[in-house]
């Protein structure tokens, strides 16, 4: 009995491998035929999410590659929104100074009402106003562990308390 589940969990294990690495390359295909930055900037997005927490160093490649394609379509959110990314992930490999920089220069883009106006669609179908208050949050959040990253228990806690009082604000 020992030796089925064994060979079960080793067949299931596999076909989950080869699920991923079939939707990695439907994504890199998809890239290569998106004929639209929006569409890109897509595609860009979800290979950012496969990569995000097993591979960091990939996962910034794409987020300079959403950087990029925002800075050019003069998409302000979205450019906040590589930017608190790679303040995670630069956070997540120890480099807190620069993930600081990505992070602080984030949130007041973020935080401004006003670059709801010109913004890609999200892709959590939110509104404009609900996606820009959740950036904020997630935001506020990187911060948060940003800090505790560096034992400033105290800002980790006045940014993570941010969170909390946006999230009940958008009714997350």
């Amino acid at each position: 009995m020992k030796s089925i589940s064994k060979i079960l969990i080793l067949v299931l294990f596999s076909l989950s491998v080869d699920a991923q690495q079939n939707n990695l390359d439907s994504l890199l295909k998809a890239l290569k035929k998106a004929d639209s930055d929006l569409l890109r900037y897509q595609v860009n997005t979800e290979l950012y999410f496969h990569y995000e927490e097993t591979n960091r160093d990939s996962a910034l490649y794409y987020i300079e590659e959403l950087l990029s394609l925002a800075k050019n379509n003069n998409q302000t959110l979205a450019y906040a929104e590589a930017l608190s990314d790679k303040g995670y992930q630069l956070t997540q490999k120890g480099r807190y100074a620069e993930a600081l920089k990505c992070l602080y220069e984030s949130l007041p883009i973020a935080s401004d009402p006003q670059n709801e106006k010109n913004s890609w669609p999200s892709s959590l179908n939110y509104t404009p106003a609900k996606a820009r208050l959740s950036l904020v949050a997630r935001t506020e959040q990187f911060i948060g562990y940003l800090m505790s990253h560096t034992q400033n228990h105290e800002q980790a806690l006045v940014h993570l308390n941010n969170v909390k009082r946006i999230a009940l604000v958008n009714g997350d």
